[in-house]
C-alpha cells in the first residue's frame, strides 16, 4: 500500500504523552497530502494506538471505511511539556484538571489508574499478590521481545516490595517513560473477522 490508498479512508496518529492530540492526524493528513473520511482520536495514554486501532476496526465493521493507517510515536523525554522543572502545559493550567484535579494532588495516570482499580477491589475480591502476578507476568512477556526495554524479569516479592505510587499501584503496575520510535499499523476489511 501507498499513501493514496489511504485517501478517503482512516487516519489516526497518536502520542501518549503530549498535549494538543486533537490537532496530530489532520496535520498528519495534511502533510500526507490526503483527506481521510475518518480521523481517529484516543486519549488514553499509551493505550491511544490500541484504542484507535479498536475504533479502526469498528468504522470498518460499520462499513464507513475500507482501510485506517494508525501511526504512533513518543518522545516523552524530549518534550519541555513532561520534563521535570519545566512549566506544565497549558491543558493542565485551566479548565477540569486545574479545578477539580490538580489542588487535590490527583496526578497523572497512576493516580487516575488508582481510583478505578480501588473501585474494582472494592467490588471484586482481588488481592495484591493476584495484582502482582499480573505485572510479574507481563514483564516476563516483555523482556522476551528483542526490543524489550527492561529485560530482567522481576518476582513477586520484588513486586511487592516495590514502592506504593498511589494505593494500590505500585511501582512495578507502571510503564517506564521512554521515548520509542515511530511505528504504523494498518487494517483492512481483510483483516477483520466478523
Amino acid at each position: 500500500m501507498n499513501k493514496n490508498d489511504f485517501d478517503g479512508q482512516g487516519l489516526g496518529v497518536s502520542h501518549a504523552e503530549a498535549a494538543h492530540t486533537v490537532n496530530w492526524s489532520a496535520a498528519t493528513a495534511e502533510n500526507l497530502g490526503i483527506s481521510p473520511q475518518a480521523v481517529i482520536r484516543a486519549d488514553q495514554g499509551g493505550a491511544s494506538a490500541t484504542a484507535m486501532l479498536i475504533r479502526a476496526c469498528a468504522l470498518i465493521k460499520a462499513g464507513i471505511i475500507d482501510r485506517a493507517l494508525v501511526v504512533g510515536a513518543d518522545t516523552p523525554l524530549s518534550i519541555p511539556s513532561v520534563a521535570p522543572g519545566l512549566p506544565l502545559p497549558p491543558e493542565r493550567t485551566r479548565g477540569v484538571y486545574w479545578d477539580f484535579q490538580g489542588p487535590f494532588g490527583l496526578m497523572g495516570a497512576s493516580a487516575q489508574f488508582a481510583l478505578v482499580l480501588q473501585r474494582h477491589m472494592y467490588q471484586y475480591p482481588v488481592s495484591p499478590e493476584q495484582l502482582g502476578k499480573v505485572a510479574v507476568t507481563n514483564r516476563f512477556h516483555a523482556s522476551l521481545h528483542a526490543g524489550a526495554i527492561y529485560r530482567k524479569p522481576f518476582t513477586l516479592d520484588d513486586y511487592l516490595s516495590s514502592r506504593m505510587l498511589s494505593d494500590p499501584i505500585r511501582l512495578f503496575d507502571c510503564v517506564g517513560l521512554r521515548d520509542r520510535p515511530g511505528r504504523s499499523d494498518s487494517i483492512t476489511r481483510q483483516d477483520l473477522r466478523f
